[in-house]
């Protein structure tokens, strides 16, 4: 359930933009893409005092449907109630996933229970089988570099450092500059019948992208479809038929080329497709393979 999204702005961030036309559809679809069964905002009519009279909703303090969000919202309801049961119900078949856990961040070292000593360092130790010695904090503007053992390559890396020492993980990389380069930056260590990296510094984009890319690749983890920038393609499931979703985050058309001979139905403009998909910007296609 994507239970509350703002329609238009939001009132407590430093800088409360709006919402891009496009955006608002764009990132509801995101949501069911992923998962989600129902799309809901906060808030359907401002507030008429205190803060929530500047946060956005469905219907501004004038009272009209005349709004440019007003016939977003519409025109996204419309297209979901033509949707219909497609995709209700329907499974994402994810083989990856990005754990992000609040309560652990906030509390784990402070939390009162059983225990007191909740050797978080231990368990931590125990799966990645390092430890931290040091930790370099980097100036604003100051870099140092990681370095793969194998050659293939070396990023740029900024603002914290830790200085590790494996056990018995292996070492993949090491930093590149100061007085600890050479020093273990990326281990891995074998744990059970999966493995755990450690990455000890905070690296710049590119070496995300390709450090995804090999764990991707050895894993054999492979995309729906291939797709450019920008371009998201996800996959719910549902009984027989699978529904591919092509979600254009970019501000540029963007396009992709479906299975050769695959035959698909596209559940917004009720249409058949195949061949080559073109993307507005920021637009959305919904397409159900046919058996």
């Amino acid at each position: 359930m994507l239970m509350e999204q703002t329609p238009s702005s939001q009132n407590w961030q430093p800088v409360n933009a709006l919402k891009r036309p496009g955006v608002l559809r764009l990132w509801s679809y995101l949501a069911v893409a992923h998962g989600a069964d129902t799309v809901m905002y906060f808030q359907s009519r401002r507030g008429r005092g205190g803060c929530e009279m500047f946060h956005g909703a469905v219907v501004e303090h004038g009272g009209t449907s005349s709004t440019r969000v007003f016939r977003e919202v519409s025109e996204l309801g419309a297209e979901l109630e033509r949707l219909g049961s497609a995709v209700i119900g329907g499974r994402t078949p994810a083989r990856v996933a990005v754990m992000f856990d609040w309560n652990n961040w906030w509390a784990i070292d402070t939390a009162v229970g059983p225990i007191q000593d909740k050797q978080y360092v231990a368990t931590v130790r125990r799966w990645y089988c390092v430890w931290v010695e040091e930790i370099d904090a980097l100036y604003e503007g100051q870099t140092n570099r990681i370095v793969f053992a194998d050659g293939s390559g070396s990023f740029a890396c900024s603002r914290l450092c830790e200085v590790v020492r494996p056990e018995t993980a292996d070492v993949l990389a090491t930093y590149g500059d100061d007085f600890y380069g050479g020093t273990p930056v990326v281990t891995r260590n074998q744990f059970g019948a999966g493995c755990a990296y450690y990455v000890a510094t905070d690296p710049e984009d590119a070496f995300l992208d390709e450090f995804a890319k090999r764990l991707l690749a050895e894993r054999r983890i492979e995309p729906p479809l291939e797709a450019p920038p920008g371009l998201e393609v996800a996959l719910r499931e549902r009984d027989a038929h699978t529904v591919l979703f092509l979600l254009n985050h970019s501000t540029e058309m963007a396009q992709v080329e479906l299975p050769v001979d695959a035959q698909y139905r596209d559940l917004l403009r009720e249409m058949p497709v195949a061949g080559t998909v073109a993307l507005e910007p920021r637009d959305v296609r919904i397409l159900v393979h046919l058996q």
